[in-house]
């Protein structure tokens, strides 16, 4: 069901205030991650915990890149999350809306004891007269049902990755399931209608990296739209002291009679990182950037040079 946003005077001046206290420097740990049209920005979404972590942490940001390279980070103020009025828990995944240049989708990672399992769809606006921006919550749906009262979603089965492309005028919404310790990662995919919030599932294809142990979905990027590929990313996560690793590789793509998978080869490894956080990049020469979750070593942004096994 979709969620008016009122606007009324109020309803941007305490999002507003919440951006002015939150900016500063970035120190961030990144669980998603999209390119925004505004140069040098990216929009992200951070895994803060409902109720086992403060009401003000930060659950999404802009990150913003100086002229001289120096990240900032804003938290976004958002006041109105829906008609449940819940605020987000555990959000892994962003990513545009094509062809609609200010809106976005963020997925949370699933259920948890009956309560959530949510994607919101965000129209994120600069705030006139500065450089700060406010997010606008336009509707809310849950792609998968709730199974049972009190579920929640197996670790392997959540929700890490999104992206949403057009085919024959209609929006295709993909989301990447985690996998890992023995569990294969996988894709579901299906018709997105962003007037009734409903998702309707069309089909399904494992992510068969080599290693079952290691995460299969760690993120999602659309790296072309025609035809529509995906790169995911696999990553190791043995606990929260490491050590990580995690590389970038080339899911598939998909065609009028469904998805494609590629031959899994990596094009970036990165050791150290637990990267989940994926996008296009606007430094020259860079033609991708990461965001990491390094758990208590906290998380890292970095761009990415040409890959050494891009052909």
């Amino acid at each position: 069901m979709a969620v008016p946003f009122s606007k009324g005077w109020w309803a941007w001046l305490v999002p507003a205030l919440l951006l002015l206290l939150a900016s500063g420097v970035a120190a961030q740990e990144y669980s998603g991650m999209v390119k925004m049209p505004e140069a040098n920005t990216y929009l992200v979404v951070h895994d803060t915990k409902t109720g086992k972590e403060p009401p003000w942490a930060e659950r999404v940001g802009v990150l913003r890149l100086s002229s001289s390279g120096e990240p900032a980070y804003q938290a976004l103020g958002i006041s109105h999350w829906g008609a449940e009025q819940e605020l987000p828990s555990d959000l892994e995944a962003c990513c545009p809306v094509p062809g609609r240049a200010d809106k976005y989708l963020v997925a949370e990672s699933g259920y948890y004891e009956g309560r959530f399992g949510r994607v919101f769809h965000l129209r994120i606006s600069p705030l006139p007269g500065t450089k700060l921006f406010y997010g606008e919550v336009l509707g809310v749906l849950r792609p998968f049902a709730l199974p049972a009262p009190g579920y929640s979603t197996p670790s392997p089965d959540q929700v890490e990755g999104i992206s949403c492309f057009a085919q024959d005028g209609k929006l295709v919404l993909v989301l990447g399931h985690r996998g890992g310790k023995g569990t294969p990662g996988r894709l579901t995919w299906g018709a997105l209608d962003l007037t009734a919030y409903t998702f309707t599932r069309q089909g399904e294809a494992p992510l068969a990296i080599p290693d079952p142990q290691m995460r299969a979905c760690g993120e999602l990027h659309l790296e072309s739209a025609s035809p529509p590929t995906l790169l995911s990313v696999a990553a190791s996560d043995p606990g929260d002291l490491g050590p990580f690793h995690s590389y970038v590789y080339r899911a598939g793509s998909f065609a009028p009679d469904g998805f494609r998978p590629a031959p899994v080869q990596p094009l970036w490894r990165l050791d150290g990182m637990k990267v989940e956080a994926l996008s296009t990049c606007s430094i020259p020469g860079s033609p991708l950037c990461v965001g990491t979750d390094d758990e208590v070593y906290g998380g890292v942004w970095r761009p990415l040079g040409n890959s050494p096994s891009t052909p």
